[in-house]
Parts: structure tokens; C-alpha cells; sequence
């Protein structure tokens, strides 16, 4: 196989574990809780790999570092800053995983998913997933449940999809709508 073959396996590589990450989180109630997000780091750090052999592999490798970039490593940087100075290192600690990952999302995702046709299977995966959390709330209200998967819902009489909180499904859809 020649590089560009491989190049693209890569590429398609990225995309799939982008996808999981993308659909994944929301289903598994945010990944709020230690062993969902693990794997979604997990996920994360495998696009990361790909992405490195996609740089090994282009014989002028070029890096996309748009104006935000910079805000997004200031950000980054001054979480590990408030990491080395807080009062409760464990917390701290799982806090910063969380933004180390998103920004390596944020990377990742804008050096190899800028092709019209990443864009658009990343954008219908989001409706389609959208959808189907709606469904899923739908028929938490219709039937009255109390549960989320296996989850008791402390809020009952309102449907929550795949979160416990009904605000949060309510934030996923408003991020959805544009």
C-alpha cells in the first residue's frame, strides 16, 4: 500500500473513533461518571495515535492552528496552573483528564476532520443521535418512567432521554439545533 492508501485508512480511522466519542458520550448519561469517561479517553487517545502516524506518514507534515487554538492551549495551560495549586488534588486531578481531553479533541478533530464529507457524516450522525435521544424521552413521558437505562430518576413525571438531569437533554438539543 502507498502512503496516500494509508493516509486515508487513517483518516477514516479518526473519523469512526470521533463518531464513537460523539455518540457515546451523550448515551452514556454525559460520561459524567469515571468508567464512561475512561473510555471516551481511551477512544480519544487512539484518534491521537492515528493522527501521529498520519504526521509520520505525509513526508511535509503541516499542522491547521487556527486564532482559537491559541485560546484553547491558554485554557488548557491554566488548568494544569490551577491543578498544581489546588486544595483537593484527586478532584483537581479528574478535572484536568477532562480538559487535557477536550482539548485534544479540539485538535484532533480540527488537523483531520475538515473534508465537506467528514463535516457532513459528523453532522447527520449528531442529528440522527439527537433524534433517537428524543424518541427515548419521548418515551420516558409517555409511559411515565422513572428510569434512565438501568438508573432510578429522581425526577419523575419528566422525561430526561439519556440523562439524569432534564436540563442536560435539554442542552444537548440546544447545542444540536444550529
Amino acid at each position: 500500500m502507498n502512503r496516500e492508501a494509508w493516509d486515508r485508512w487513517c483518516e477514516w480511522g479518526i473519523l469512526g473513533l470521533m463518531l464513537a466519542v460523539l455518540v457515546f458520550g451523550p448515551l452514556a448519561m454525559g460520561a459524567v461518571r469515571t468508567p464512561e469517561f475512561v473510555s471516551i479517553q481511551g477512544l480519544v487517545l487512539g484518534a491521537a495515535a492515528l493522527w501521529l502516524v498520519r504526521l509520520w506518514l505525509n513526508p511535509r507534515p503541516q499542522l491547521f492552528w487556527p486564532p482559537i487554538g491559541w485560546a484553547v492551549l491558554a485554557f488548557a495551560a491554566y488548568a494544569v496552573v490551577r491543578y498544581l495549586s489546588a486544595d483537593i488534588e484527586y478532584l483537581a486531578r479528574q478535572e484536568l483528564r477532562r480538559v487535557l481531553t477536550y482539548t485534544l479533541i479540539f485538535f484532533v478533530v480540527i488537523n483531520n476532520l475538515h473534508r465537506q464529507g467528514s463535516v457532513r457524516i459528523i453532522a447527520f450522525t449528531l442529528i440522527f443521535l439527537g433524534m433517537a435521544v428524543s424518541f427515548y424521552a419521548f418515551y420516558q413521558f409517555l409511559t411515565g418512567s422513572d428510569r434512565v437505562w438501568i438508573f432510578v430518576n429522581p425526577y419523575k413525571h419528566r422525561a430526561s432521554g439519556t440523562y439524569i438531569n432534564p436540563n442536560h437533554l435539554a442542552g444537548f438539543l440546544e447545542m444540536l439545533l444550529p
